[in-house]
């Protein structure tokens, strides 16, 4: 998603809904396309690298689905320390999430599997999928930040989100 054109965005949920007569879906096309700004100005407020959201049918509708890649910037001196140090605290922040060790890269990391709280009702209900990967020079981690709705496709979509964690490589 551009980080700083709102025209742009519009323009993208256009494109997404163009197959629906433009009257009967200005309400979803105005939400969207607010729902997509914010998730924007989110993105740049945690000094976000990119955005890429997938809008998706359901019941006849584009849904949304969110991947943030940031950079957190956090010294690491033990790359296997710091993600056991960070799966501790995540385990602890979220105690209902799912919370593993992992690689990606060849680089210690942490994958965290949520489902959306009910105190966040604009993204529950749905999933959430962070994975922490440390940085090879020791600067700090990239956070990989999916969220997509509740759907009949989530499992799979657990699955894309790994497949695309796989495919992560620092070169």
């Amino acid at each position: 998603l551009p980080m700083d054109d709102t025209a742009r965005l519009r323009a993208i949920v256009d494109d997404a809904l163009r197959q629906y007569p433009r009257d009967s879906t200005f309400a979803a096309r105005t939400a969207l396309t607010e729902q997509l700004a914010e998730l924007v100005a989110d993105a740049r407020r945690n000094r976000a690298l990119a955005v890429h959201v997938e809008l998706t049918p359901l019941g006849g509708l584009p849904q949304g689905g969110s991947c943030v890649i940031s950079h957190i910037d956090a010294p690491v001196d033990d790359a296997v320390v710091a993600a056991r140090q960070l799966a501790e605290l995540q385990l602890a922040r979220r105690p209902e999430a799912h919370v593993a060790l992992a690689t990606v890269a060849d680089q210690p990391a942490v994958r965290v599997q949520a489902r959306g709280r009910e105190d966040q009702a604009d993204i529950a209900p749905g999933h959430l999928v962070d994975v922490f990967v440390t940085v090879p020079d020791g600067s700090g981690f990239v956070l990989l930040a999916f969220a997509f709705r509740d759907t009949p496709v989530a499992t799979a979509m657990v699955g894309l989100v790994d497949a695309i964690v796989d495919t992560t490589s620092f070169s």
